[in-house]
């Protein structure tokens, strides 16, 4: 591993990189890990690794030094572990923040509460209702429905083209979800010509800041806090909801779960299958465990 880190830091310093203390921490991992017989980054090296700096501060800064080289690296070998950018540094290691898992009535009670939590146009509201419950019945991230345009919506499909690592993709829809896509449009106004999908009262697409700071007061009118060791909710939980409800609907068995969670990660656009597999630590015991069974069986495949 010791060479690939020094192509990396050549790499960086061709392009006019001159950081002293990433060398350092690099060479340092690079050191730790080939003492250890390894060839690729992998998660618990990174995370015994990090055990070992002083303070949370320290442990973000270095690990984000090798997310960064794992990132070059991943190019080249997918042998090498994906550290999301999402993992926070905290206690020993690093860890994913705990996500705000819905129940059904909460969604339903946050979508009535658009219209009485704040005072805005009723396009505005109605947005905002929508956007709401298409997250919830298609497990999308917040930029994916925000860059959706009219054009994307066809029959019972959805065409995403504005993803996460610029992945486009289709997903299936429910019948149930296309009727509300088609409600929502023949709602809206004849002068809103906006070919975006989700549009506000003044014909313009809506924006990340705009509707989180819309559903923020939602959840703050409702009283709604974290439980079970997550922060307050969030648009982006209603994602990690619909993947953790469908893995509980999955039958429980190694073949079920291995399928499922391949099915999940086309579905949802995860560059990794990894990152799918980190939901089923939310779920109970039995689950949990036939993950880590498949996950030994492919080590290193995936």
């Amino acid at each position: 591993m010791r060479g690939d880190i020094e192509r990396y830091l050549a790499l960086r310093e061709a392009l006019g990189y001159r950081d002293q203390d990433l060398r350092r921490g690099l060479r340092s991992y690079g050191d730790f890990a080939s003492a250890r017989g390894t060839h690729y980054v992998r998660r618990q090296d990174v995370a015994d690794f990090l055990y070992h700096f002083p303070s949370s501060r320290a442990r973000t800064r270095v690990f984000n030094w090798i997310r960064k080289f794992s990132d070059f690296m991943r190019a080249e070998d997918q042998k090498h572990h994906e550290l999301d950018a999402r993992f926070v540094v905290n206690g020993r290691g690093y860890g994913q923040a705990i996500p705000y898992i819905y129940e059904q009535d909460e969604i339903i009670t946050l979508i009535e509460a658009a219209s009485s939590a704040q005072q805005s146009p009723q396009q505005n509201i109605a947005t905002l209702q929508f956007l709401i419950g298409l997250m919830a019945a298609t497990g999308m991230r917040v930029g994916e429905v925000i860059g959706l345009q009219r054009a994307d919506f066809q029959e019972n499909l959805l065409f995403i083209r504005k993803s996460k690592y610029r992945k486009q993709r289709l997903i299936g829809l429910r019948p149930s979800t296309s009727r509300q896509i088609r409600r929502y449009l023949d709602r809206r106004p004849a002068k809103m010509d906006n070919p975006s999908l989700l549009v506000t009262s003044r014909n313009r697409t809506v924006s990340k800041v705009t509707v989180d700071s819309a559903f923020r007061r939602c959840t703050d009118h409702l009283g709604m806090v974290g439980r079970n060791g997550s922060k307050k909710p969030r648009l982006h939980d209603f994602r990690h909801t619909f993947a953790v409800r469908s893995l509980e609907a999955c039958e429980e068995t190694e073949r079920a779960v291995e399928n499922h969670i391949v099915a999940l990660c086309a579905y949802l656009g995860h560059t990794s299958i990894r990152s799918t597999y980190y939901y089923l630590q939310l779920l109970p015991e039995r689950k949990r465990e036939l993950a880590r069974q498949v996950l030994e069986a492919h080590d290193g495949t995936f």
